[in-house]
């Protein structure tokens, strides 16, 4: 026998290693979230529960801003689809979601403005080629009035556009996503963005790799009395992929005594070695897809060496295990 089973586990604990999770298209992703988020303002955002729901306490009348913060691979991603899930959820309608991507060449509001007007046609457009049409109608004709050398007022736009979805697509709730792609996007420019869009969106998503970016946003809408909520996405440390492999591994453990350990193929060990610094000197925090990731990679090294041996061998899996096959995949 070979393979997962050999480990008492019914399948690879770790399928969705390489990739974030996406509970609005795979609903069977909540098994896989784990909370290692720090919540910031917990009067409207609770955590993470076991069955990978987040609790929303409170959400504003006018427009909630959700600051997600953390480096690239700590999970920015996945806690974003868990959020659009859970308010998906609780809407009455399918909401209209809505995607900005912010990068350092936009560098004022109404070019950032104007893509967003323009990701929202299509976006309708997408649902409804009428009512898609009533807003290229609404975005041709604020464009039409903009007198040469005059700064546009891209603020009436998105009031001209939120009165077109509320007449077209009545009751829709407006999500706004936006997402920093670069580290070096202005506190300014982030702010900015975020502002523009209070009032047109319900609910406004914004991601960013640098946390003071969102203290920094979080501690202007706070002085202006607008509902935010921050979330930051640290790295993680061996004690908590320990507490995460706990939980997959006795999520996938098939019956039968006597129970392994809830590490078992792993040692603490092993784990502790997937945080190793590149010289072995040191253990390091990493993002969360990042020690996965190289932990799928033993897994799946260890079953390749059963196979190639012809045998199931030692079962444990400890720290030779995982310097070899880390190793392995490095070169």
């Amino acid at each position: 026998m070979y393979g997962h089973e050999t480990w008492r586990l019914a399948r690879d604990p770790f399928p969705n290693a390489d990739s974030s999770l996406a509970p609005m298209k795979h609903p069977d992703h909540l098994d896989y979230y784990f909370d290692f988020y720090e919540w910031r303002d917990q009067a409207r955002l609770k955590g993470i529960s076991a069955e990978g729901r987040i609790e929303i306490l409170q959400l504003s009348v006018n427009t909630t801003t959700i600051l997600i913060s953390g480096p690239t691979g700590c999970g920015r991603s996945s806690l974003e689809n868990l959020l659009l899930y859970e308010i998906t959820e609780l809407a009455q309608s399918a909401p209209l979601i809505l995607s900005l991507k912010l990068r350092v060449g936009q560098r004022d509001t109404t070019s950032r403005g104007l893509a967003l007007a323009n990701n929202t046609y299509a976006e309708v457009r997408r649902g409804s080629p009428e009512k898609g049409q009533v807003l290229l109608a609404t975005i041709e004709g604020w464009k039409a009035l903009i007198l040469p050398g005059t700064q546009p007022d891209i603020a009436n736009l998105f009031e001209q556009l939120r009165r077109d979805i509320n007449d077209e697509l009545p009751g829709a709730l407006v999500i706004v996503s936006l997402e920093a792609l670069d580290h070096t996007i202005s506190y300014e420019a982030a702010l900015d963005t975020a502002d523009m869009v209070q009032g047109f969106a319900d609910i406004v998503i914004l991601s960013v790799t640098v946390s003071d970016t969102a203290r920094y946003i979080r501690t202007s809408f706070t002085t202006r009395q607008r509902a935010v909520a921050w979330v930051n996405a640290p790295r993680v440390a061996p004690r908590d992929l320990k507490r995460y492999v706990e939980k997959r591994f006795g999520a996938e453990r098939s019956g039968g005594d006597p129970r392994p350990g809830p590490l078992h193929p792993l040692t603490e060990e092993a784990i502790e070695t997937v945080f190793a610094s590149a010289d072995a000197t040191n253990v390091i925090d990493l993002p969360i897809r990042i020690a996965i990731q190289k932990l799928a990679d033993v897994l799946r090294g260890k079953l390749r060496q059963q196979v190639g041996e012809g045998s199931v061998g030692e079962l444990a899996i400890n720290e030779q295990d995982v310097r070899r096959t880390l190793g392995e995949t490095r070169s």
